[in-house]
């Protein structure tokens, strides 16, 4: 079950009514908890506060670059972004995605390691036409978890890249079948 359920159970309300709240149609409402789509970033702010990412301040992105010791243009392609941007996100132009903190995260633990960004796992599920439950199964995690990677609420392991790999190489030669 989604978190979208459980918030609804919880408060004892009908679709219809906590579509009312949110300002969302129902039908909409009904797909995001039956996981058909993935619900907007700030729904699920709404509905699930405390599972909200890391913000990412101009501050932040200059500590961590400084702190690696790396130019804009290295900081930015670690973490999967362009030079141009990353210097947007520096200078205050622009505020990073949502979830990016976790990205930030993941790099500084291992920052040998170039971090996988929401779009290109996104991508990965579009070229390999693979379901959420499938990357699910063979991550051994449960289909809201790759929901919440792919929409930032929740960090992507280190290692994704890999992985992602390794099932890329199943889905193409039919291993694992």
């Amino acid at each position: 079950m989604s978190y979208l359920y459980f918030y609804r159970k919880q408060r004892r309300l009908s679709q219809s009514e906590v579509a009312g709240r949110m300002g969302v149609s129902q039908s909409a409402w009904a797909a995001w908890e039956a996981g058909e789509r993935p619900a907007p970033m700030h729904i699920l702010l709404e509905v699930c506060p405390e599972h909200a990412p890391p913000k990412v301040t101009d501050k932040h992105l200059k500590f961590f670059r400084r702190h690696l010791g790396l130019t804009q243009a290295q900081a930015a392609e670690l973490c999967g972004t362009s030079a141009t941007t990353w210097c947007k996100w520096e200078r205050g132009f622009h505020q990073p995605p949502t979830g990016f903190g976790y990205v930030l995260q993941n790099a500084l633990k291992d920052p040998h390691t170039r971090p996988m960004t929401i779009a290109q796992l996104r991508k990965f599920r579009k070229t390999y036409n693979v379901t959420r439950a499938r990357v699910a199964d063979h991550f051994g995690v449960c289909e809201d978890t790759v929901t919440g990677w792919e929409i930032g609420m929740e960090a992507m392991p280190l290692d994704m890249g890999e992985r992602l790999a390794r099932l890329a190489t199943i889905l193409t030669t039919g291993a694992g079948k």
